[in-house]
């Protein structure tokens, strides 16, 4: 599970975390968080963070294992998580 804001990564859980942490975020996820739509595939989940009515950031899970596909499960943790976090900057 990866949190960023809108310039770089801020959080980072499991194997990936020296790779990802404090790096700035690419096109792909910074166009994601703009648009303020999730989007997901079988690797990859990602949630914007909406503040305010403002995109601030982005929860995102990413699949190691090539064997399994991310599914509901997943994809509502992340939307837990990024309403979590954005009542969390509201207050």
């Amino acid at each position: 599970m990866v949190v960023s804001d809108t310039d770089q990564v801020i959080a980072v859980s499991g194997g990936l975390k020296k790779e990802l942490l404090d790096k700035k975020i690419d096109y792909e996820l910074d166009k994601i968080i703009q648009s303020e739509n999730r989007y997901l595939n079988d690797k990859k989940i990602i949630v914007p963070i909406i503040s305010q009515g403002d995109a601030i950031g982005s929860i995102t899970i990413l699949q190691k294992d090539t064997s399994k596909v991310l599914g509901d499960a997943e994809l509502k943790a992340a939307e837990i998580g990024a309403s979590f976090l954005a009542k969390q900057m509201d207050s």
